[in-house]
């Protein structure tokens, strides 16, 4: 009973010691990303620009609603953020136009492919350290941006 809101109970004991907690649910609708959903304040939703992903895209927005209805109707969703983008593909920009066209809550920052963030990673540097001039060093900064003004308006 009540197994959807076991990490919310959990994350409440410990609330006083942390400014953020970063949840990384699986790419999945199951029982945990919904206790992930239920335990969180905001969500933000990484998607590839992929006509084949956008059917799994609409069907995690249908089960955010559900959650923000019947388990955390104070979940904010931050929007949709596009990952691996490449302006030179043209299936990544007919995906987003279809985002666009069905008024999807897409942010004004897409993360593109870049070899230097994988290298990064590798190399267990931030990006931004790793390379500063690297145009997905912004676009990360943007990222970083919107979630520091959610943080800010967050009345708890």
């Amino acid at each position: 009973m009540g197994r959807e809101y076991i990490l919310r109970k959990a994350l409440a004991s410990v609330d006083k010691n942390y400014d953020l907690c970063i949840i990384d649910c699986p790419p999945s609708l199951g029982l945990l990303t919904v206790i992930g959903l239920v335990a969180a304040d905001a969500v933000l939703t990484p998607t590839q620009p992929q006509v084949i992903d956008f059917r799994g895209l609409s069907l995690f927005l249908e089960t955010l609603e559900r959650i923000k209805l019947e388990l955390n109707p104070e979940l904010v969703h931050l929007g949709v953020l596009v990952t691996f983008f490449d302006n030179r593909l043209i299936h990544h920009e007919v995906a987003i136009k279809a985002m666009e066209n069905a008024d999807l809550p897409l942010l004004p920052v897409k993360i593109g492919r870049s070899i230097r963030v994988a290298e990064a990673a590798a190399a267990g540097e931030l990006v931004t350290v790793w390379d500063p001039n690297n145009p997905q060093t912004e676009n990360y900064r943007k990222m970083a941006e919107i979630v520091t003004q959610w943080l800010g308006s967050d009345p708890n």
